[in-house]
């Protein structure tokens, strides 16, 4: 394992962690890069694996984070379709889901997910 700086062109400024594979996975590696962007309170992250092995592999059921909020869907109300629609109890997503709003008005907590944002 080891870890590099990391940024991109808006600003982001964060890190890389390398992964190499061990016995069975030798010649794989994966690189999870965390980028912060200032005045804003989101996360980035991107995932690449790279196969070195001259052969291939198949990935399944790649969890790449699961996220335990402390709080379930009963005391959480999820806004969809670009923030417009208030959903109670569990939410799959769908093209209209840039970004997902997971509130709990009884913890007084909440979250912001989002796919393919773009800072400026």
């Amino acid at each position: 394992m080891s870890f590099a700086e990391a940024s991109d062109n808006h600003q982001g400024n964060g890190a890389t962690v390398k992964l190499l594979g061990t016995t069975g996975f030798s010649g794989i590696e994966i690189h999870i890069t965390y980028l912060l962007y200032p005045d804003l309170p989101l996360i980035r992250k991107q995932i690449s694996i790279l196969n070195n092995t001259g052969e291939e592999i198949m990935i399944e059921s790649l969890d790449v984070e699961k996220l335990i909020l402390g709080f379930g869907f009963v005391t959480a109300v999820a806004y969809t379709n670009y923030g417009r629609q208030k959903h109670l109890s569990t939410y799959i997503g769908d093209w209209d889901d840039p970004v997902i709003a997971i509130h709990s008005y009884s913890q007084n907590a909440g979250i912001i997910l989002g796919t393919n944002l773009r800072v400026f």
